[in-house]
């Protein structure tokens, strides 16, 4: 749910690199397959991964031949849903499929609702199977139809057997039956006000389950965490929290909390006492408590907040870079070459972090953009990743070098002086060469130069700063957001404390917008509406307005009635506002691709239907039609 009813329809689960990255695999289909097998037999825990569904997919292919074939429609549309199933299935995976990046419009393909397509298709064969093995199969062959219906109960039994066992065993002790916490905890929030004055919930603890989004749904509250995240990829941003939960990062909960305009939050302070203690320091009062959850109201927040964030990251290892550095913004694309000159004069630091660069095109493209940020005087940052760039980046390139076992190596700075060692665990580590002037080294623990990490090279009249290491995905939070297993421990501690450092000491010249919160802007006589929001303002100098409202492109926004540009920062409508007194009407629109979309579907569907009921009649009218244009072109006699 979003401020508005219609503020988060899944537009922006459209954005390409969410399509791209948030894709299925084999247990989404079934999630807790493993554990029910090697639960029910422990004796094969290494030997079962997922042999059962394979066994029922093929059972419920291989009854293709049982299902009578007549040569009228019905043939063609069981046909049709096999291979929209198949389709569905194998799309589901997204970039898991090495030629998925060379679809046409691949990035427009939204697993989750492939997933669904599968999952209906899925369920309209399964059905009618049963239903036609039930009634017709004695008709279906005729020598052998004590074995055809033998197959059939025993397919069935097996596809129910699974499901009630799994609906026994899934996360037995996270079942929640009863919702009396819930109750009575929205019984005790505000229940009569409209739904955008009330701001957004976030809730953070073990017990709450999926039901608590009904009720925020019910009592018009709108989530930000939980099942239905508004706007954003769901399963990476749960996992991004999750983490931020486990390594204590309260930099980076507190400013999406303040951008988002969470007003209350409900945390269970079994779980994460600190969190309760950090809301109460940064503008949130304990309002009160059922059993181990607190309710916390912030005290003032707004919908429309003043954007000065000067320092933006791009690239695929954003989110490890933002858990340490929250005061950026997070680049709404992976490719640098999706940002306009216009959306980048903006901001004064540019961080690249792992930027997404495909070819030696891209690559010329990408240095002419650094080249023109740094002449215009922006400071300007390149993390190198584990993802290989086709050429070296002005000259500088990153070595990759396998680390087996445990090492122990020291980071210095140039002079040699103030070596700090840490300890890494196998992986990759990325060294610069290249360099004109070289900032950090890396030496082997009996003081061995291996090679630059960290330096500068000069571009124009201005200077780059390289980054090795990979600096953001040596830490113990990267490690459990990219793997899923926690690191913790003295030795990962030092480690994070070392980096750290350094990442202060590389930002220790460059002037940046450090605060959390945001200014409130004075929006005036606001009135929203089902799909719209208006209201008025007088300012003596121009600014740049952030309204904590999903970015779709759908969003119109006009000032005294002219269009305006609509951009976004951290997935929140951003625009620029002139000085003087004005109107800001803002309108949730449909765009003129969404409206090529919808007739594109609505012909689909006539199509689809002719087809699949007149498929006799339309071959017939197809073949009548070739043999005319045939012989008009005089192909045919």
């Amino acid at each position: 749910t979003g401020v508005l009813p219609l503020e988060n329809p899944g537009v922006p689960s459209l954005d390409p690199s969410a399509a791209k990255d948030v894709t299925a695999n084999f247990t989404w289909f079934f999630p807790t397959l493993k554990d029910t097998i090697t639960q029910a037999f422990p004796d094969m825990k290494n030997n079962i991964d997922a042999y059962f569904p394979i066994i029922v997919i093929i059972l419920a292919f291989l009854s293709y031949p049982f299902i009578k074939k007549e040569t009228g429609k019905k043939k063609y549309i069981l046909l049709f849903l096999y291979a929209q199933t198949l389709f569905a299935f194998v799309f589901s995976f997204g970039t898991y499929i090495p030629f998925y990046q060379y679809i046409p419009l691949a990035s427009q393909l939204v697993p989750g609702r492939i997933l669904t397509q599968a999952a209906i298709g899925a369920t309209i064969l399964t059905a009618y199977f049963g239903w036609s093995q039930i009634n017709n199969g004695y008709a279906y062959c005729l020598k052998n139809k004590q074995w055809t219906k033998g197959l059939c109960s025993l397919l069935l039994a097996v596809i129910a057997g699974w499901i009630i066992y799994q609906s026994y065993l899934i996360y037995p002790k996270n079942i929640v039956s009863d919702y009396s916490i819930e109750k009575e905890l929205y019984a005790k929030l505000d229940n009569q006000t409209a739904s955008f004055e009330k701001g957004r919930l976030a809730w953070f603890g073990e017990n709450f389950g999926s039901m608590n989004t009904y009720f925020a749904y019910d009592k018009q509250y709108n989530m930000v965490s939980g099942w239905n995240i508004e706007g954003t990829s769901t399963a990476d941003y749960l996992r991004y929290q999750n983490v931020a939960l486990a390594y204590q990062k309260d930099a980076f909960l507190l400013k999406n909390i303040y951008d988002m305009n969470v007003q209350t939050c409900l945390v269970n302070r079994n779980n994460f006492p600190w969190l309760v203690k950090t809301l109460e320091k940064n503008g949130f009062e304990k309002l009160d408590s059922v059993q181990s959850v607190d309710i916390l109201k912030r005290k003032h927040s707004s919908y429309f907040l003043e954007q000065p964030r000067d320092a933006i990251v791009i690239g695929k290892a954003s989110n490890l870079f933002l858990s340490d550095c929250p005061w950026f913004v997070k680049g709404y694309s992976q490719n640098p070459l999706d940002y306009s000159s216009e959306y980048l004069n903006h901001y004064k630091v540019i961080y690249y972090c792992e930027p997404k660069i495909d070819n030696l095109n891209q690559l010329k493209a990408f240095e002419k953009q650094i080249t023109t940020l740094t002449k215009s005087g922006k400071a300007v940052f390149i993390e190198f990743g584990r993802t290989m760039f086709p050429s070296p980046v002005l000259g500088v390139t990153p070595v990759s070098i396998n680390l087996a076992g445990e090492y122990k190596i020291g980071i210095t700075e140039k002079s040699g002086k103030n070596v700090q060692y840490i300890h890494l665990s196998g992986g990759q580590l990325i060294n610069l060469s290249g360099l004109e002037q070289s900032l950090y080294q890396i030496r082997r623990d009996n003081g061995e130069l291996i090679d630059d990490i960290i330096g500068i090279k000069k571009v124009e009249k201005g200077q780059v700063f390289f980054i090795g290491g990979p600096l953001s995905q040596l830490k113990g939070f990267a490690f459990n957001y990219l793997s899923g297993r926690a690191e913790q421990g003295a030795l990962v501690a030092e480690r994070d404390n070392v980096l750290n450092q350094i990442t202060q000491k590389l930002f220790k010249n460059v002037e940046m917008y450090k605060n959390l919160e945001l200014p409130v802007f004075n929006a005036q006589d606001v009135q929203w509406g089902a799909n719209s929001c208006a209201f008025n303002y007088q300012i003596e100098k121009d600014k740049r307005l952030m309204v904590s409202i999903t970015y779709t492109p759908r969003w119109k926004v006009k000032i005294d009635g002219v269009d305006t540009k609509v951009d976004r920062v951290d997935n929140m409508i951003v625009f620029d506002i002139p000085k003087g007194t004005h109107q800001v009407q803002m309108q949730y629109t449909m765009t003129n691709v969404g409206k090529i979309g919808i007739g594109i579907t609505a012909l689909s569907l006539v199509l689809l239907v002719i087809i699949a009921f007149m498929y006799q009649s339309t071959i017939a009218f197809s073949q009548f039609s070739l043999k005319g244009i045939g012989r008009y072109l005089e192909l045919t006699k």
